[in-house]
Protein backbone atom coordinates (compact mmCIF):
# COMPACT_ATOMS: atom_id res chain seq x y z
CA UNK A 1 0.00 0.00 0.00
CA UNK A 2 1.61 3.26 -0.70
CA UNK A 3 0.00 4.94 1.77
CA UNK A 4 2.31 3.03 4.02
CA UNK A 5 5.32 3.49 2.18
CA UNK A 6 8.25 4.55 4.07
CA UNK A 7 11.22 5.37 2.30
CA UNK A 8 14.94 6.20 3.37
CA UNK A 9 15.44 8.27 0.62
CA UNK A 10 14.32 11.64 -0.32
CA UNK A 11 13.45 12.20 -4.02
CA UNK A 12 13.82 15.40 -6.15
CA UNK A 13 10.93 14.38 -8.28
CA UNK A 14 7.66 11.85 -8.60
CA UNK A 15 6.34 11.61 -11.24
CA UNK A 16 2.74 9.50 -12.10
CA UNK A 17 0.29 8.83 -14.73
CA UNK A 18 -3.02 7.92 -14.45
CA UNK A 19 -2.58 5.94 -11.10
CA UNK A 20 -3.60 8.18 -8.15
CA UNK A 21 -7.33 8.59 -8.56
CA UNK A 22 -7.44 5.21 -7.39
CA UNK A 23 -6.32 6.14 -4.33
CA UNK A 24 -8.71 6.04 -1.29
CA UNK A 25 -8.26 8.08 1.05
CA UNK A 26 -6.35 10.76 -1.83
CA UNK A 27 -4.76 12.73 0.74
CA UNK A 28 -3.27 10.02 2.72
CA UNK A 29 -1.83 9.12 -0.67
CA UNK A 30 -1.03 12.52 -1.05
CA UNK A 31 0.66 12.97 2.51
CA UNK A 32 2.96 9.68 1.20
CA UNK A 33 4.00 11.17 -1.47
CA UNK A 34 4.92 14.58 0.46
CA UNK A 35 6.98 12.41 2.93
CA UNK A 36 8.82 11.16 0.27
CA UNK A 37 9.97 14.08 -1.57
CA UNK A 38 12.92 16.39 -0.32
CA UNK A 39 12.29 19.86 0.97
CA UNK A 40 11.70 22.02 -2.55
CA UNK A 41 11.05 18.43 -4.58
CA UNK A 42 8.40 18.62 -7.17
CA UNK A 43 5.83 16.16 -8.31
CA UNK A 44 4.71 16.16 -11.76
CA UNK A 45 1.16 13.81 -12.17
CA UNK A 46 -2.16 12.95 -14.28
CA UNK A 47 -4.89 11.54 -13.23
CA UNK A 48 -9.00 10.93 -14.12
CA UNK A 49 -11.25 13.10 -12.30
CA UNK A 50 -15.20 13.06 -12.01
CA UNK A 51 -16.84 13.09 -15.39
CA UNK A 52 -14.83 10.46 -16.91
CA UNK A 53 -16.55 7.52 -18.67
CA UNK A 54 -19.63 9.48 -18.15
CA UNK A 55 -21.49 7.73 -20.73
CA UNK A 56 -20.67 4.19 -19.43
CA UNK A 57 -21.99 4.95 -15.72
CA UNK A 58 -25.10 6.64 -17.56
CA UNK A 59 -25.90 3.60 -19.43
CA UNK A 60 -25.31 1.49 -16.32
CA UNK A 61 -27.63 3.24 -14.19
CA UNK A 62 -30.18 2.61 -16.57
CA UNK A 63 -30.22 -0.88 -17.36
CA UNK A 64 -29.01 -1.76 -13.17
CA UNK A 65 -30.33 1.28 -11.29
CA UNK A 66 -29.03 -0.91 -7.89
CA UNK A 67 -26.04 -1.75 -9.55
CA UNK A 68 -23.81 1.57 -9.67
CA UNK A 69 -20.40 1.86 -8.00
CA UNK A 70 -20.17 2.45 -4.58
CA UNK A 71 -17.45 5.19 -5.10
CA UNK A 72 -16.73 7.81 -7.58
CA UNK A 73 -13.54 8.93 -9.01
CA UNK A 74 -12.27 12.74 -7.21
CA UNK A 75 -13.83 15.93 -7.87
CA UNK A 76 -11.11 18.77 -9.12
CA UNK A 77 -12.30 20.24 -5.42
CA UNK A 78 -10.97 16.93 -3.82
CA UNK A 79 -7.91 16.75 -5.01
CA UNK A 80 -6.93 20.69 -4.75
CA UNK A 81 -8.07 19.67 -0.72
CA UNK A 82 -6.27 16.96 -0.76
CA UNK A 83 -2.67 18.57 -1.64
CA UNK A 84 -3.10 21.87 -0.13
CA UNK A 85 -3.57 19.59 3.33
CA UNK A 86 -0.44 17.93 2.27
CA UNK A 87 1.46 20.99 2.55
CA UNK A 88 2.21 21.15 -1.48
CA UNK A 89 1.74 24.23 -3.85
CA UNK A 90 0.33 23.83 -6.70
CA UNK A 91 2.40 25.35 -9.21
CA UNK A 92 0.94 24.32 -12.82
CA UNK A 93 -2.79 22.68 -13.47
CA UNK A 94 -4.62 22.24 -16.80
CA UNK A 95 -7.82 20.40 -16.92
CA UNK A 96 -8.23 18.53 -20.42
CA UNK A 97 -10.58 17.10 -21.83
CA UNK A 98 -10.76 13.82 -24.81
CA UNK A 99 -13.30 11.79 -26.52
CA UNK A 100 -12.10 8.74 -27.63
CA UNK A 101 -13.35 7.21 -30.69
CA UNK A 102 -13.74 3.17 -30.47
CA UNK A 103 -15.26 0.53 -33.27
CA UNK A 104 -18.03 -0.44 -30.40
CA UNK A 105 -19.35 -0.33 -27.37
CA UNK A 106 -18.27 -4.03 -26.86
CA UNK A 107 -14.83 -3.12 -27.80
CA UNK A 108 -14.62 -0.15 -25.01
CA UNK A 109 -15.41 -2.79 -22.26
CA UNK A 110 -13.14 -5.19 -23.49
CA UNK A 111 -10.28 -2.73 -23.78
CA UNK A 112 -11.38 -1.30 -20.36
CA UNK A 113 -11.50 -4.87 -18.64
CA UNK A 114 -7.49 -5.62 -20.50
CA UNK A 115 -6.29 -2.08 -18.92
CA UNK A 116 -7.33 -3.46 -15.41
CA UNK A 117 -10.31 -0.74 -14.46
CA UNK A 118 -13.10 -3.10 -13.91
CA UNK A 119 -12.39 -3.86 -10.64
CA UNK A 120 -12.53 -1.85 -7.04
CA UNK A 121 -15.22 0.29 -5.62
CA UNK A 122 -14.91 2.69 -8.58
CA UNK A 123 -16.24 0.17 -11.15
CA UNK A 124 -18.80 -2.01 -9.44
CA UNK A 125 -21.11 -1.92 -6.59
CA UNK A 126 -21.92 -4.84 -4.24
CA UNK A 127 -22.71 -6.95 -7.03
CA UNK A 128 -21.27 -7.96 -10.21
CA UNK A 129 -23.41 -7.39 -14.05
CA UNK A 130 -24.86 -10.47 -15.24
CA UNK A 131 -23.88 -11.77 -18.26
CA UNK A 132 -27.83 -10.31 -19.67
CA UNK A 133 -26.99 -7.17 -17.98
CA UNK A 134 -23.51 -6.79 -19.73
CA UNK A 135 -25.62 -7.63 -23.14
CA UNK A 136 -28.32 -4.59 -22.12
CA UNK A 137 -25.43 -2.61 -21.81
CA UNK A 138 -23.91 -2.90 -24.34
CA UNK A 139 -27.00 -2.47 -26.68
CA UNK A 140 -27.55 0.91 -24.88
CA UNK A 141 -24.58 2.30 -25.14
CA UNK A 142 -24.56 1.68 -28.90
CA UNK A 143 -27.52 3.33 -29.00
CA UNK A 144 -26.92 6.83 -27.35
CA UNK A 145 -23.19 7.21 -27.88
CA UNK A 146 -22.95 5.89 -31.24
CA UNK A 147 -21.75 9.08 -33.82
CA UNK A 148 -20.17 8.66 -37.63
CA UNK A 149 -16.91 7.93 -36.12
CA UNK A 150 -17.99 5.13 -33.73
CA UNK A 151 -19.19 4.96 -30.19
CA UNK A 152 -17.49 7.48 -28.06
CA UNK A 153 -16.18 7.74 -24.61
CA UNK A 154 -15.02 10.97 -22.78
CA UNK A 155 -11.74 11.50 -20.64
CA UNK A 156 -11.33 14.35 -18.17
CA UNK A 157 -8.06 14.09 -16.66
CA UNK A 158 -6.03 16.62 -14.48
CA UNK A 159 -2.36 17.61 -15.09
CA UNK A 160 -0.97 18.57 -12.10
CA UNK A 161 2.53 19.80 -10.91
CA UNK A 162 3.52 20.55 -7.30
CA UNK A 163 6.10 22.01 -5.23
CA UNK A 164 6.96 20.97 -1.94
CA UNK A 165 7.89 23.98 -0.12
CA UNK A 166 10.85 24.27 1.87
CA UNK A 167 10.33 23.87 5.78
CA UNK A 168 10.07 26.76 7.85
CA UNK A 169 11.85 26.82 11.40
CA UNK A 170 9.98 25.47 14.21
CA UNK A 171 10.67 25.75 18.23
CA UNK A 172 8.48 23.04 20.20
CA UNK A 173 7.60 24.59 23.58
CA UNK A 174 7.58 21.36 26.25
CA UNK A 175 6.11 21.84 29.70
CA UNK A 176 2.54 20.08 31.46
CA UNK A 177 -0.45 22.24 31.81
CA UNK A 178 0.04 25.70 33.66
CA UNK A 179 3.51 25.79 33.03
CA UNK A 180 3.23 28.98 30.88
CA UNK A 181 3.57 27.96 27.15
CA UNK A 182 1.16 29.62 25.74
CA UNK A 183 2.35 33.20 27.12
CA UNK A 184 5.90 32.01 26.45
CA UNK A 185 4.64 31.60 22.63
CA UNK A 186 2.26 34.69 23.12
CA UNK A 187 5.59 36.41 24.22
CA UNK A 188 7.90 35.03 21.20
CA UNK A 189 5.09 36.34 18.48
CA UNK A 190 4.93 39.64 19.76
CA UNK A 191 8.96 40.35 20.59
CA UNK A 192 10.49 37.80 18.14
CA UNK A 193 14.13 35.83 18.95
CA UNK A 194 17.22 36.94 17.69
CA UNK A 195 15.50 39.15 15.22
CA UNK A 196 13.66 36.89 13.81
CA UNK A 197 9.97 36.74 13.10
CA UNK A 198 7.98 34.31 15.21
CA UNK A 199 4.63 32.54 14.85
CA UNK A 200 2.82 30.88 17.96
CA UNK A 201 1.01 28.27 16.79
CA UNK A 202 -1.40 27.43 19.65
CA UNK A 203 -3.02 23.77 18.80
CA UNK A 204 -5.38 23.99 21.30
CA UNK A 205 -6.48 27.25 21.02
CA UNK A 206 -7.24 26.15 17.05
CA UNK A 207 -9.33 22.77 17.87
CA UNK A 208 -11.33 24.89 19.68
CA UNK A 209 -11.80 27.79 16.98
CA UNK A 210 -12.67 25.12 14.46
CA UNK A 211 -14.93 23.27 16.56
CA UNK A 212 -16.71 26.48 17.78
CA UNK A 213 -16.85 27.54 13.63
CA UNK A 214 -14.86 30.68 14.49
CA UNK A 215 -12.22 29.42 12.10
CA UNK A 216 -12.80 27.43 8.92
CA UNK A 217 -9.72 25.62 7.41
CA UNK A 218 -11.07 24.58 4.40
CA UNK A 219 -9.19 21.10 3.70
CA UNK A 220 -11.00 19.61 6.66
CA UNK A 221 -14.35 17.20 5.66
CA UNK A 222 -17.38 17.56 7.89
CA UNK A 223 -16.08 14.15 9.55
CA UNK A 224 -13.12 15.71 10.06
CA UNK A 225 -15.21 18.56 11.83
CA UNK A 226 -16.60 16.11 13.81
CA UNK A 227 -13.69 14.56 15.18
CA UNK A 228 -12.45 17.40 16.46
CA UNK A 229 -15.35 17.90 18.37
CA UNK A 230 -15.54 14.33 19.48
CA UNK A 231 -11.84 14.79 20.73
CA UNK A 232 -12.41 17.86 22.59
CA UNK A 233 -15.13 16.65 24.27
CA UNK A 234 -13.47 13.27 25.18
CA UNK A 235 -10.37 15.08 26.02
CA UNK A 236 -8.65 12.87 23.71
CA UNK A 237 -5.60 12.51 21.77
CA UNK A 238 -5.69 12.06 17.80
CA UNK A 239 -4.68 8.73 17.21
CA UNK A 240 -1.88 8.62 14.21
CA UNK A 241 -4.42 7.58 11.30
CA UNK A 242 -6.06 11.24 12.22
CA UNK A 243 -2.58 12.91 11.94
CA UNK A 244 -4.30 14.45 8.39
CA UNK A 245 -6.09 16.77 10.49
CA UNK A 246 -3.31 18.29 12.59
CA UNK A 247 -1.00 18.38 8.76
CA UNK A 248 -4.08 20.36 7.59
CA UNK A 249 -4.72 22.76 9.90
CA UNK A 250 -0.77 24.01 10.27
CA UNK A 251 -0.19 24.17 6.83
CA UNK A 252 -3.60 26.30 6.85
CA UNK A 253 -1.49 28.21 9.53
CA UNK A 254 1.75 28.34 8.07
CA UNK A 255 -0.35 29.51 4.14
CA UNK A 256 -2.21 32.39 6.27
CA UNK A 257 0.48 33.79 8.10
CA UNK A 258 2.96 33.75 5.00
CA UNK A 259 5.43 32.58 6.77
CA UNK A 260 8.98 33.26 5.23
CA UNK A 261 12.01 31.48 5.39
CA UNK A 262 14.02 33.07 7.84
CA UNK A 263 10.70 33.07 10.32
CA UNK A 264 9.85 30.68 13.40
CA UNK A 265 7.00 28.83 13.87
CA UNK A 266 6.63 28.66 17.62
CA UNK A 267 5.16 24.97 18.38
CA UNK A 268 2.23 24.48 21.06
CA UNK A 269 0.69 21.35 21.47
CA UNK A 270 1.52 19.50 18.79
CA UNK A 271 3.06 17.49 18.31
CA UNK A 272 1.76 15.52 21.36
CA UNK A 273 3.00 12.14 20.77
CA UNK A 274 5.92 9.60 19.09
CA UNK A 275 3.97 9.34 16.07
CA UNK A 276 3.02 12.92 15.33
CA UNK A 277 6.40 13.80 16.17
CA UNK A 278 7.87 11.39 13.65
CA UNK A 279 5.28 13.01 10.54
CA UNK A 280 5.83 16.69 11.90
CA UNK A 281 9.06 16.64 10.66
CA UNK A 282 7.62 17.03 7.10
CA UNK A 283 6.46 20.24 7.32
CA UNK A 284 8.45 22.06 9.67
CA UNK A 285 12.23 21.59 10.83
CA UNK A 286 12.10 21.72 14.41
Amino acid sequence: DFNDLKSMDRFGLIVSSAALHWAQPLRATFSALVRNLAPGGRMVFALMVAGTLRELHAARRRIAPGKTPGADLPSLPIVRNAMRAAGMRLEYAALARHIAHLPSAEYLLRALHGQGVTGGALSHGDSLLTRRELAALTRDYERHYRDKQGVYATYRVFIGAALKPERPSAILLLGPTGAGKTPLGDYLESHGLAGRRCHHFDFGDHLRRIAGGQLAVRELTGRDNAAIRRVLREGALLTDAQFHIAAAILNDFIRRRKIAGGDIVILNGLPRHAEQAAKIGDIVRV
